[in-house]
């Protein structure tokens, strides 16, 4: 009996790694189908609203010219309320003027040309992806990335999120960081991190791929950044400081009951602390509370520090040496992957550069070179993106997949070829 099921398991990991890519196609032109089928279904013959952060941005920013203030969600809900949807602006004061044009525009003019920002941010994301990547079939790395985890990028698409055109910016700058034109790479970090604070993070890749040198224009553009945020602050006090009050909703217990969790390493812990939450009313575990922002520190605190010692070190020593650039992208791939899992909240939109660094490392790397049984592990976490639809799904498996490499460079298997 024993003997028959390991013949039948040693069957069927010949068959996943021997037809990998087969199966990769299936279920992605599987996710395909029914992706559009369901668009097809709800929104184009349904009445289901599409680009729903549009209407976030196009309500406040006519509330904006109305000589209104827009923070908080109240301001705002008479508008939203005519599409079923209950969001709120929470972007800083800058932002909320930069996007004050929508609100000079009727709603369906003010819309095509959001699309429009949107799609040509998304082509900009692919275009340079492609440059970074050197990747041959952009048409099947576009549907890959769109449709891994069941949709997660369509699902992004069609949000209308602002964070597109971040990722847009950033992809722009890891290009140019591969080409050692380091100043644009930290302009663009400095850009998205006007909008979105925590991309601030990403001024830290230089210095992993390169040594503290790089920390001197890390800091530079870390105080741009809080000088441009203080500005803010120093012109409009009553702005920037509803600006702040509604950050804090990203917290409180509301917040997380309507919109979820996030599917990242945070929000899973969140998930689990709120289920533990409502079981037994300690505070301990409210996933609003500030034991939780502590637990996130630590983890993300761990994995910086690990990440740094157990790959940067090593690749720094080796620097003087003729270094092939396909170390150097495994390294940016890696580094992207624990940067944007250790974001307080992860969205489908930020699956974007998640979902192209998987697959770089996953394709580059030694780790299928180590055995079949690594061969294995591998093929099947890849096939498992596409064919299970969870949102959180893709989250756990990169999560996994980064700690198996941080396993595997512990072990001394280099798995990005460092030594």
């Amino acid at each position: 009996m024993q003997s028959s099921i390991n013949n039948y398991f040693l069957s069927l990991k010949k068959f996943i790694i021997k037809n990998e890519l087969k199966l990769i196609y299936f279920f992605l032109a599987l996710a395909v189908f029914n992706n559009l089928s369901h668009f097809i279904r709800k929104n184009l013959l349904g009445d289901r609203v599409d680009f729903w952060d549009f209407h976030v941005y196009w309500c406040s920013a006519n509330k904006f010219l109305n000589g209104m203030n827009p923070y908080g969600g109240e301001t705002i809900k008479d508008c939203l309320s005519q599409f079923n949807f209950d969001l709120y602006f929470s972007y800083p004061p800058i932002v909320l003027k930069l996007l004050a044009f929508l609100g000079y525009l009727e709603l369906n003019t003010a819309k095509i040309i959001w699309i429009a920002i949107v799609g040509i941010s998304f082509f900009l994301i692919i275009y340079f992806l492609k440059k970074t990547y050197q990747i041959p079939r952009i048409i099947f790395f576009s549907f890959l990335i769109i449709f891994t985890g069941g949709g997660l990028v369509w699902g992004a698409l069609l949000a209308g999120n602002i964070s597109i055109i971040l990722y847009a910016i950033l992809s722009i700058g890891i290009c140019y960081l591969i080409k050692k034109k380091k100043d644009i790479y930290y302009l663009s970090v400095f850009f998205i991190s006007l909008v979105k604070f925590p991309f601030l993070i990403f001024l830290l890749m230089p210095t992993f791929l390169y040594g503290y040198k790089e920390l001197k224009r890390s800091f530079f553009y870390l105080f741009l950044t809080l000088f441009i945020y203080y500005l803010q602050f120093y012109f409009d006090k009553e702005l920037f400081m509803s600006f702040l009050n509604s950050t804090k909703t990203y917290r409180d217990e509301g917040f997380l009951l309507i919109h979820g969790t996030g599917i990242g390493i945070h929000g899973m812990i969140d998930l689990y602390q709120n289920i533990l939450y409502e079981k037994t009313n300690v505070k301990f575990f409210n996933p609003s509370g500030s034991i939780t922002f502590f637990i996130h520190f630590f983890i993300s605190g761990t994995l910086f520090v690990s990440s740094y010692f157990l790959f940067q070190r090593k690749y720094y020593t080796f620097q003087n040496k003729i270094i092939d650039v396909k170390q150097e992208k495994l390294l940016i791939s890696f580094f992207i992957a624990i940067f944007l899992c250790c974001f307080p909240r992860i969205s489908s939109y930020d699956f974007f550069l998640l979902v192209s660094s998987f697959f770089y490392i996953v394709r580059n790397s030694r780790i299928k070179l180590l055995g079949d049984n690594w061969n294995f592990i591998v093929c099947l976490l890849t096939i498992s993106v596409l064919a299970i639809y969870d949102s959180k799904y893709p989250a756990f498996v990169i999560s996994f997949f980064l700690f198996l490499c941080f396993y595997l460079q512990i072990k001394n298997k280099d798995p990005f070829y460092l030594k």
